[in-house]
């Protein structure tokens, strides 16, 4: 044994090597020390974040995969030349050597092989092969396989059925029923499972098989990761608008190239050396799946870490329940149906051409033809409905927090002792001056116990949950000629999410005329979403109830669909996949005819005031396209005042009185008795001045299809004639958030008022 001194050179080697490997350890521990770095606090869009946070964790792990293999092939370079032998004292398999027919060793140099000989190593994944020799195709363990498979296989599923509905869930929980807390969990059984399952039967497989479905498999998670961060440019959104998918078909060509060249690369690869290859893709997968992991921890971090701000208007939330839908006071009733988008000249008109007999239900109702709009979207229309609040110029901002504070319908109707129910999932259920005023508004923190028996029957509907999460992954991640087969609207999402129960009125203690007698209002906690096919059937099989608990009368706002696109419904309402907008249209005037027949029936119809009205016309933003050259929008408004059995048995009026949906309010509580009505507008019946101009507020978009703002347009006499209509060039910007002036500049042409004849 020899001692080792300070003179000696290997010593000197020695410590140059180490001194590498320090300084290697101490670049590697400055860059993590900069995780420390303070945080600086700021409001980033959570998808936009997520996908910052993938770039930048992908980064983190190209530059730490690069920094190893420099670091490592450095120090080898370094260690031959300082002359070190690393073998030295270790025990090392001798050289191999060729062997003869005997099989005894051939002395000489292991001679080259012929470039086909490579060729074939290549493929196969060896090291070294005698001139000739033919390899098989290489063949990992089992063991080998399981490792491959497991990783490809978590990489998939990880990047369709986690990331993908968590992303999108996150980004989307004001328009959902459910939020990211409650539908995680559903998630991570299914994808387990899958998983599972893929790497079984990966694993099974061998050869020339396992290495195909290996690397496809690579290749569509690969190939659904870039379709997300670089080939979603301009994807529709679910906003209920029909889409031409024929406008996108640079895009669609764009992106099937794409993916035959990711899915299909990889397998093509593996032709110059399938062990390389496949340890490539199962590197990558992995890295994906931390780069993804990242993303995905920081909504969750988010959900965690709730400001103080947000816990205290969680605490003034509330959830829009169905308690109370279909109960009516023995009393007097006031009735709002909402079905969304029916269009007087588009749809009523010529549904009445084919079913002359569509409205014969509604006797005593006041048709106002002459009816306009004044806002679009919905989430605009309906609080302009409930409220009478218009958006003006003259208040310097568009909308805010006192829209419902402004009037009074909403109080005094409580005071005067009326049940109110709002029925919509559009409603913003956090609005001041809204929800306290209602049966149906389930305070999100209510802690009493009585609320939270109820709140815990609010349960997720597991298996619809996953079945169209799924389906709104596949519609992000897929290329775009196979989105239209995966396409959904949001309240497709809703629909799916909620557990519906039967609730047959069990609480009644007697009926009348076959209708149930409740003494107190039934908590259902189910949340409310517009689902026309559920709410007709629940209506006939269970039917209206009669709720006799003291109040002096029950005011409901129902929101339906109406023939709002996706038209699924026919005329019978049915579902039938794909139907007309006029068919849907019949299907939700029957819907409304049953409810009518039912107040009949239970002896109310004559005590009721009804309107039957839309949020706006058919084309309620700017992109939806112009049907039958109809540029005017008129929603439908349809108007029962409570009064006498003859006057609930005359035939239905037409009325040309200027009305638009600001007067829905005043018209409702018109008869009501005990109210203050000093500051109220005046009702419909009184809108007698056909000079009357009515202003409505156009939501406008972008060629990218993001909004804008509003312009706002001119009514003045029949709202049914576009020459009526005119701008104002008034504008609302939301990039400058104010209103502006912009009447004969080119801005206005360009940017405003060429949205409203673009899709002609």
């Amino acid at each position: 044994m020899t001692s080792l001194s300070l003179s000696n050179p290997m010593f000197g080697r020695r410590a140059a090597l180490a001194a590498f490997d320090a300084a290697c350890a101490l670049c590697l521990a400055a860059l993590a020390s900069l995780a420390l770095a303070p945080p600086a606090w700021a409001y980033v869009d959570p998808s936009v974040m997520t996908y910052t946070i993938q770039a930048l964790a992908g980064v983190a792990v190209a530059l730490s995969t690069v920094a190893g293999v420099l670091m490592r092939r450095t120090r080898r370079k370094l260690v031959r030349a300082l002359g070190i032998d690393e073998n030295r004292n270790k025990e090392v398999e001798p050289a191999v050597r060729r062997l003869d027919a005997q099989g005894r060793p051939v002395g000489g140099p292991v001679p080259a092989a012929a470039p086909e000989a490579g060729r074939a190593r290549r493929r196969a994944g060896g090291a070294g092969a005698p001139e000739g020799a033919s390899l098989p195709f290489h063949r990992p363990g089992w063991a080998t396989r399981l490792a491959l498979s497991l990783a490809v296989s978590a990489f998939v599923v990880f990047t369709v059925m986690i990331v993908a509905p968590a992303e999108l869930v996150a980004g989307n929980e004001e328009s959902l029923l459910f939020g990211l807390a409650e539908v995680w969990p559903v998630l991570i059984a299914p994808a387990l499972i899958v998983c599972a399952a893929l790497t079984a039967v990966l694993t099974v497989m061998r050869g020339r098989l396992f290495n195909l479905a290996l690397l496809l498999l690579f290749g569509f998670g690969a190939a659904c990761y870039v379709q997300v961060l670089f080939l979603n440019t301009g994807l529709p959104s679910a906003d209920g608008q029909a889409v031409t998918w024929s406008n996108y078909t640079t895009i669609t060509l764009v992106s099937l190239a794409v993916w035959i060249a990711v899915v299909v690369g990889p397998w093509a690869l593996s032709r110059l050396n399938v062990k390389l290859v496949q340890s490539v893709a199962a590197g990558l997968a992995l890295a994906l799946i931390v780069v993804q992991g990242a993303g995905v921890a920081s909504l969750f971090v988010d959900m965690a870490n709730k400001s103080p701000q947000g816990e205290e208007a969680k605490a003034n939330s509330y959830a829009i329940t169905r308690t109370g839908l279909n109960t009516v006071s023995p009393k007097k009733n006031l009735i709002v149906f909402i079905l969304d988008g029916f269009d007087t000249k588009q749809d009523l008109i010529p549904a009445l051409k084919t079913d002359p007999h569509m409205l014969d239900e509604m006797t005593g109702f006041t048709w106002y033809q002459n009816s306009s709009p004044t806002l679009t979207p919905t989430r605009e229309a309906l609080p302009t409905m409930l409220s009478g609040d218009i958006p003006s110029p003259d208040k310097g901002f568009f909308r805010d927090d006192t829209t419902y504070t402004n009037t009074t319908y909403l109080a005094d109707l409580k005071k005067a002792g009326y049940g109110i129910g709002l029925y919509s999932d559009t409603l913003n259920g956090s609005a001041r001056g809204l929800f306290e005023h209602t049966v149906n508004g389930l305070p999100k923190n209510e802690a009493s116990e009585a609320h939270d028996r109820a709140a815990s029957k609010a349960k997720i509907n597991e298996n619809g949950t996953r079945k169209i999460l799924l389906e709104c992954a596949l519609y992000r991640d897929l290329p775009w000629a196979l989105k239209p087969t995966f396409w959904f609207y949001t309240d497709d999402i809703n629909n799916a999410m909620v557990t519906r129960e039967e609730r047959p009125h069990a609480d009644a203690a007697q009926t009348r005329n076959g209708h149930a007698v409740l003494d107190r209002l039934e908590p259902d906690p189910t949340p409310y979403s517009l689902n026309d096919k559920k709410y007709y059937d629940d209506l006939r099989a269970h039917k209206l109830a009669l709720l006799d608990d003291g109040s002096a009368g029950a005011m409901r706002f129902i929101h339906l669909l109406g023939p709002h696109f996706p038209n699924t419904l026919d005329e019978n309402v049915q579902e039938q996949g794909s139907t007309t907008r006029q068919q849907q249209a019949r299907a939700s005037m029957k819907i409304v005819s049953e409810y009518i027949r039912q107040l009949k029936e239970m002896g109310l119809y004559d005590n009721a005031t009804i309107i039957i009205t839309a949020d706006h016309g058919y084309r309620s933003e700017s992109n939806f396209a112009v049907l039958n050259g109809q540029m005017e929008m008129s929603p439908i408004m349809l108007v029962k005042q409570a009064g006498t059995a003859e006057q609930s048995a005359a035939p239905m009026k037409v009325s040309q009185n200027p009305v638009d949906t600001s007067d829905v309010m005043p018209t409702l509580v018109s008869t009501v008795e005990g109210l203050d009505r000093t500051n109220y507008a005046p009702d419909m019946e009184h809108r007698t001045d056909p000079d009357r101009v009515r202003h409505f507020y156009f939501c406008t978009k972008d060629a990218n299809l993001d909004e804008i703002g509003f312009q706002e347009m001119k009514i003045k006499g029949d709202a049914l004639d576009f020459s009526n209509w005119s701008s104002t060039g008034m504008v609302y910007s939301y990039k400058d958030s104010t209103w502006k002036q912009l009447e004969g500049t080119q801005e206005f042409q360009d940017d405003w008022l060429s949205k409203l004849y673009n899709y002609q």
